[in-house]
């Protein structure tokens, strides 16, 4: 029982859902710039907006926190790779920003060639094939009945893995 003259520590609340992924958004639009790609895709709307990471060359992402199928985490609307090795490290950053704010990702596998994409470089234009390079790099699939597979990122824990 407390009785005046008590010292108690009060522990605030964890943050909420919304408050993680505004700080989510926060943190990812601060390290990055808002750019254009063209993909023969969108004949209607040619030019997609998306954000260029500013420390990670030729890797582009655009990223909805929050809403749609993944209401309460992050959403890659897109990822592209214009460095071989942009998408593998951009990936990582951001899985890093999900796993600091304790927010899922998930994503259609949707391949969209960029029409300026290098004619030197391959391009695998079946989502099928893309699903195992998102497996190598933490996420599970979660709906493969789709024309495009959707997949889930979770940080795991120790106990997520077996307590």
């Amino acid at each position: 029982m407390l009785v005046e003259g008590d010292w108690c520590v009060v522990t605030p609340p964890p943050p909420t859902v919304d408050e993680r992924l505004r700080a989510a958004e926060a943190e990812w639009l601060a390290e990055t710039s808002p750019d254009f790609l063209s993909f023969e895709f969108f004949k209607l709307h040619p030019r997609k907006p998306m954000r260029r990471h500013n420390l990670i060359t030729g890797g582009l992402a655009e990223i909805t926190f929050g809403g749609g199928e993944n209401p309460e985490g992050m959403s890659l609307d897109m990822l592209v790779s214009e460095v071989p090795g942009s998408g593998h490290a951009l990936i990582e950053r951001i899985k890093q920003i999900a796993d600091k704010y304790d927010l899922s990702i998930e994503a259609d596998v949707k391949p969209l060639k960029p029409t300026n994409w290098d004619p030197e470089r391959r391009f695998i234009p079946v989502g099928r094939l893309l699903v195992p390079w998102y497996l190598k790099r933490g996420f599970e699939i979660i709906d493969d009945d789709r024309v495009f597979p959707r997949i889930r990122y979770r940080k795991r824990t120790r106990c997520a893995e077996g307590c």
